[in-house]
């Protein structure tokens, strides 16, 4: 508080008696009778430390009173998500989830974000249905204390990243897994995804990545292995490999329409599979008929990058992968956080450790 003298009347002598005038900021004067300038600075200063003091139990009260409104919002979610999952009775009554809820609850008291709340409660029923497994739900417990210290496009890149490197469609039809992949990227891409590498910075203080020496693979190179079953040149049609393809989903009791034409070849055919090295053994067989002519697996990977950039979201996804500067391992903090996200954003995405989409 500024204190100024405008005014002084004093009475000469050593017992004189002084009529202080002392200003407030407002303009506001009070007359102190008798008062020198070091008693009014120290009666100023008790006032001060009164009112410093009732200021800050007010503030306490008031953040008190939010943090209360708060956990009773936290309480109107998690419950309604978990409330009819098998085995949350006996969930309720183990003390590590009454500890877990605790932490949720903290988390939830310092969150502004009404996102956050429905992330606690995906983590919360995340370890309803894994907490069996303490390497997951180790990071679930973890997740659910920074939650609140992942800023949004920091999880939406987290998110993305995990997606990028473990979902892959299980629809043999190369449009419809691509619908698939892009009707999810969309959802998961609420707003755009972050530039620079802040957002690295930020997973990383939190726990919920490693950065590791290196660089990530380019997006097409990912895509080749991953969906080797899209991007494989196949039996050209007519051919005894063909011939001998048939004879082997006879033999096998495989329809013969399981061998379909290529979608980014003429004249070939190819299994409708996505990942060959995960197929049936009794296809393999089929796979080794297959031509390895590198002149026709680039043109298979030329025209399926083609079909991949015709979707918006599918070719910003690619984009901005292939500008992330550093190698980064998402750990499992990172995982749950992702997963919970993901199943926050698009409600059909798997279940930890059980990636891979219709």
């Amino acid at each position: 508080m500024d204190i100024s003298r405008k005014n002084q009347e004093q009475i000469a002598g050593d017992n004189s008696t002084q009529n202080q005038v002392v200003g407030t900021q407002n303009n506001t004067y009070v007359t102190v009778t008798g008062a020198s300038i070091p008693d009014v600075t120290e009666f100023t200063t008790t006032v001060s430390k009164q009112v410093t003091q009732q200021a800050l139990s007010l503030c306490t009260q008031v953040a008190y009173d939010v943090a209360l409104k708060r956990m009773q919002e936290f309480e109107s979610v998690w419950i309604p998500r978990v409330e009819h999952m098998e085995k949350a009775i006996d969930n309720f009554a183990d003390p590590k989830f009454q500890f877990m809820l605790r932490d949720a609850n903290i988390t939830a008291a310092k969150s502004s974000r009404k996102e956050d709340l429905s992330m606690l409660s995906e983590l919360l029923a995340c370890h309803i249905e894994k907490g069996n497994d303490i390497k997951i739900d180790a990071g679930i417990n973890k997740a659910i204390s920074i939650v609140n210290e992942v800023d949004i496009d920091s999880l939406c890149a987290l998110t993305v990243v995990l997606c990028v490197l473990n979902i892959v469609p299980v629809n043999g039809n190369i449009d419809d897994g691509l619908n698939v992949l892009n009707e999810l990227y969309a959802k998961l891409l609420p707003q755009p995804l972050p530039e620079g590498d802040a957002w690295i910075d930020n997973l990383n203080v939190v726990g919920a990545i490693n950065i590791l020496t290196g660089n990530f693979p380019k997006f097409d190179e990912l895509l080749s292995t991953r969906l080797e079953g899209y991007l494989c040149v196949g039996i050209k049609s007519g051919t005894r490999e063909h011939e001998r393809a048939l004879e082997i989903l006879e033999q096998n009791h495989f329809s013969k329409e399981f061998l379909r034409p290529h979608e980014l070849l003429p004249e070939y055919l190819r299994l409708s599979v996505v990942d060959c090295s995960n197929s049936q053994e009794k296809l393999k067989p089929i796979f080794a008929l297959y031509s390895k002519d590198k002149s026709l697996m680039q043109t298979v990977r030329s025209n399926f990058m083609s079909k991949w950039n015709s979707y918006q979201v599918l070719r910003t996804v690619k984009e901005w992968f292939d500008e992330i500067p550093f190698f980064i391992k998402v750990n499992s903090v990172g995982k749950a956080l992702a997963q919970t996200n993901a199943k926050r954003c698009y409600p059909e995405f798997p279940d930890l450790r059980e990636f891979g989409i219709s």
